[in-house]
């Protein structure tokens, strides 16, 4: 099962910091390129039973989340949308996520690392096998 990992917490004492800095999903690991877009959790208000998260402004749906996963600075969330797989979600969301500029990939499979940085147009069926990749096998 591949996650959306946060880094949304304070290092200091584990309380919500409202920012994300860092984002892991699978193997793949990135870096905010500026100041740490605004992230918030939480019910959506024109949904009541709809959980979503907000990053930059835009809502992902999820339908689970766990606190202080590996330490306490990271939440994990498993993204969901009612007509989409987790993965094909996560592929409109790192494709989101390229196209804004927000983060650097700094770790990840090399196909998966080389696409996130570069400039080339890629198929959506590609990007969702190179979201495949991110899952960690063990």
């Amino acid at each position: 099962m591949l996650y959306l990992d946060v880094a949304c917490n304070d290092p200091d004492n584990g309380l919500f910091a409202h920012g994300a800095p860092a984002l892991s999903i699978g193997s793949a690991e990135f870096q905010c390129r500026r100041a740490a877009p605004r992230f918030v959790d939480g019910l959506d208000g024109r949904h009541p039973a709809q959980l979503d998260l907000r990053l930059a402004g835009r809502r992902w749906g999820y339908h689970g989340s766990k606190e202080w996963v590996g330490n306490w600075c990271w939440n994990r969330y498993t993204l969901a949308h009612p007509h989409k797989t987790v993965r094909w979600y996560l592929t409109d969301f790192v494709t989101w996520l390229r196209r804004r500029s927000l983060y650097s990939c700094d770790h990840g499979p090399s196909d998966f690392f080389d696409w996130f940085n570069g400039s080339d147009a890629v198929a959506p069926a590609r990007v969702h096998e190179l979201v495949c990749t991110l899952e960690e096998r063990s």
